[in-house]
């Protein structure tokens, strides 16, 4: 059984072979820089921009908290000092406080607690003396200036939050619209914690320094009512003699806080965001503290806590766990805050900083660079395809202009060429014109063996695939027609049949297969 090959052009076999190349090549690199590292080298980049930005912004942050914040140990000392002083005046020992000398005690503190929020630069300062009846209602100080990066020389700027009146009227300060002249501190109220945490450190730890008792407290309400909430940094306050006395603390308003953490530093388009919290020890949930950008306004609003899941690809990096509000892939960074010393009893409390993004901004670079590589080699293919049908149609033109003149050519016209200036087909040509003399001398030799004999023979020949007839000079003369002047030529086969059609009436019988006899008389004289 035979099997017919489907024949293709020149130009098909020379394209297809090389375009098949060239996107094999174009694969082969895609391949090779998709998959070889490249992008996530760049992944990597970004990663690690992301969790410089954020530490640089972490050591800033923990400077301020550790080096302004609560660097209270000057004033601590001046205030132990004024309150043993009034106690020493008074005649009265630090356990036995009662409530009609504590409007002095605090009178004598008030310029302390002023300087001590000048210098810190923070936004309240407060002193709150634990009384000796063990009372929820405690008598206390707190001064407020709501914006700590301005101070006037007059103190007109500072409010007075919390002050016994007899306090409120020596100071002459403008008092807020929530101002109360006692704190209220149950001790089941998480927002009391700023206080007893502090205060029941001192009284546990008689032989560790203030400075390693200070607990920083989550967001609170600066009072009742208040619409401003406030972390806090609180101290113990002991007497000369150890005498835990109340609590001395300074409080920044979440708001301020907030500015300290410019999102637009992890993307220039404030499509990053910062949250600083508390890390639970190994649940991956951070106990929200303060945000700042609108993309943590949408992923985490106003929820208590935020999830995040170890990216382990990535060292430092985290994703934020999916929810309503979180559903794209949002990478974060955390570093952690160093605010308590070591074997402290604070210390498990971990402040971190989390800068986070959602990844389409942070791998914009990666996902552009992928663009690019997969565009350049469309644009590469598209390029190749154009030029590879250019070259090959300019080297397929002259073999079709060849097969062109060989198609138009007569028979009986030798065929010639016109120069290709390329050596294969020129070659091929040259080889197709002396084929073509050689078979056209064959073809005439026997008429040239007849006419040089002076026979009167006339022969021709068919040939089926140019549909023509070679004929000797001499054939038609035998039949009284005029004799051609060429030793041989050629005549379409329909003319030749034709001609020899106005002879039909004179053909005899013969006994021989595929021979015809034609008798004519030729005239008076001729011979038949």
């Amino acid at each position: 059984m035979s099997v017919e090959i489907k024949e293709k052009s020149i130009f098909r076999k020379f394209m297809i072979p090389l375009l098949i190349i060239m996107v094999i090549q174009a694969l082969l690199f895609a391949c090779v820089f998709l998959f070889g590292g490249a992008i996530r080298h760049l992944n990597s980049n970004s990663f690690d921009i992301l969790s410089s930005r954020t530490l640089s912004r972490k050591n800033y942050l923990q400077n301020e908290m550790v080096q302004q914040w609560a660097n209270l140990d000057y004033f601590e000392d001046n205030i132990s000092a004024k309150i043993d002083a009034v106690l020493a005046e008074k005649g009265i020992v630090p356990t036995n406080i009662d409530p009609s000398i504590e409007p002095q005690i605090l009178g004598a503190v008030t310029d302390d607690l002023v300087s001590l929020l000048r210098e810190s630069g923070v936004s309240g300062t407060f002193l709150i003396l634990n009384g000796t009846d063990g009372s929820d209602t405690k008598s206390g100080v707190y001064f407020t200036d709501m914006d700590a990066t301005t101070n006037s020389a007059d103190n007109s700027d500072l409010l007075i939050e919390y002050a016994p009146s007899s306090v409120t009227k020596q100071l002459g300060f403008s008092l807020n619209s929530t101002w109360t002249p006692d704190f209220t501190l149950d001790p089941a109220d998480p927002a009391s914690l700023f206080y007893y945490n502090a205060f029941d450190a001192g009284k546990n730890y008689p032989d560790v320094a203030s400075k390693d008792l200070g607990y920083w407290s989550i967001p609170r309400q600066v009072s009742p009512g208040s619409s401003q909430n406030v972390i806090s940094y609180t101290r113990p306050l002991r007497t000369a003699d150890g005498t835990v006395v109340g609590v001395l603390g300074t409080s920044i308003t979440t708001d301020y806080l907030a500015s300290l953490l410019p999102y637009d530093e992890i993307n220039m388009d404030g499509k990053g965001s910062y949250l600083l919290g508390i890390a639970s020890s190994g649940s991956g949930t951070i106990k929200n503290v303060v945000t700042s950008g609108p993309m943590a306004k949408q992923m985490i609003g106003s929820d208590a806590t935020t999830t995040l899941v170890d990216k382990k690809d990535y060292e430092g990096i985290y994703e934020l766990a999916k929810n309503d509000h979180v559903t794209g892939n949002v990478y974060a960074n955390i570093q952690p805050l160093r605010l308590y010393n070591t074997n402290t009893p604070f210390e498990q409390d971990q402040w971190v900083l989390s800068g986070f993004i959602e990844g389409r901004y942070l791998l914009d670079s990666s996902f552009q660079v992928i663009i690019m590589v997969l565009l350049s080699l469309a644009i590469a293919v598209v390029f190749g395809l154009i030029c590879i049908n250019v070259v090959g149609r300019r080297l397929t033109r002259p073999i079709s202009s060849l097969v062109g003149i060989m198609r138009t050519s007569s028979a009986q016209l030798p065929v010639v060429f016109p120069k290709t200036h390329i050596t294969e087909i020129d070659s091929l040509a040259d080889a197709v014109e002396t084929l073509n003399h050689d078979v056209s001398q064959a073809a005439s030799k026997l008429s040239q063996i007849i006419q040089a004999a002076n026979i009167s023979i006339g022969a021709f020949e068919y040939f089926p695939a140019t549909n023509q007839v070679l004929i000797t000079g001499r054939f038609f003369s035998l039949f009284g027609l005029p004799e051609s002047d060429l030793h041989s030529y050629y005549m379409p086969a329909a003319e030749f049949d034709k001609k020899l059609q106005e002879f039909a009436a004179y053909h005899e019988d013969c006994s021989e297969e595929n021979t015809y006899i034609i008798k004519i008389s030729l005239g008076s004289g001729d011979a038949p």
